[in-house]
């Protein structure tokens, strides 16, 4: 049996791509040529086609670009294989023969594309859960930071006042023997003139 191959714009509709001139497509395949075969990639002026396989990427690029995933972390999935589960999902599943069991087939069919769209959603919930216990511990701590610097701040303020009441009490005893050695001195001093007279 012959392999299926795609042109271009074949691609592009079996992918579901709106644009004209199927540029999506070609960004894609620029972007992740290294998953794809050589007659989606080919020299200039040479037509470009697409073999299953490659379709299978492009499906799950397709996928993950739908829940917004940058092309650096659809690279990482393609490394770990993420569009080879595509080929095992479809060599598990037999389709039926008879017009009841195909409606059967494609509602399963479906609900793998949507789990499969739904799982990059699901990590990155999990990260985000993970970033917020990051940030609220680290908001615990410096909630607990700032009530020791607040104590601390009580107490030195305490030490200052008590300090400005004894620098006061201090201040009021040096006036008052500085006002008992000024009237000690008038008194002799009157003593003095009353001597002389």
């Amino acid at each position: 049996m012959e392999p299926v191959l795609y042109r271009i714009g074949e691609a592009s509709a079996q992918l579901g791509l709106q644009d004209k001139n199927s540029n999506t497509l070609r960004s894609w395949v620029e972007e992740f040529k290294e998953y794809l075969g050589s007659s989606a990639n080919p020299e200039p002026g040479k037509p470009r086609f697409f073999t299953e396989d490659d379709m299978r990427v492009l499906r799950t690029v397709r996928d993950l670009r739908v829940n917004h995933l940058p092309y650096s972390d659809i690279k990482e999935r393609l490394a770990q294989g993420a569009h080879a589960v595509e080929q095992q999902q479809e060599d598990a599943v037999i389709r039926p023969r008879d017009g009841g069991g195909e409606r059967a087939y494609h509602l399963a069919r479906a609900g793998d594309q949507l789990q499969a769209m739904l799982a990059p959603l699901s990590q990155a919930a999990d990260e985000w859960r993970s970033l917020a216990d990051q940030y609220r511990t680290r908001l615990e701590d410096r909630e607990a930071r700032v009530l020791q610097l607040e104590e601390r701040l009580d107490t030195l303020q305490g030490r200052l006042e008590e300090m400005h009441a004894q620098s006061l009490k201090q201040h009021e005893e040096a006036l008052a023997v500085t006002r008992w050695m000024m009237e000690a001195q008038q008194s002799r001093g009157r003593r003095r003139w009353l001597g002389i007279f």
